[in-house]
């Protein structure tokens, strides 16, 4: 990740934060995915995931 990007962004950024979205949203009921983009400024993205039972890839399972 860039060194020009504010300590906030990177704290923002960080997979462990798009982990701790996820959990939050998985403990509300929702059926949600941490999956990774080829974006510098948003390298990890949460995602619903519309039928449970399918794994696409490079996929980190919350729910």
């Amino acid at each position: 990740m860039s060194e020009a990007l504010s300590p906030l962004r990177r704290l923002l950024c960080c997979r462990s934060n798009a982990v701790r979205v996820a959990v939050r949203l998985t403990e509300a009921g929702e059926h949600v995915a941490v999956v990774a983009t080829s974006d510098p400024l948003q390298p990890w993205r949460v995602i619903n995931v519309a039928h449970p039972g399918i794994e696409p890839r490079k996929l980190d399972r919350c729910a």
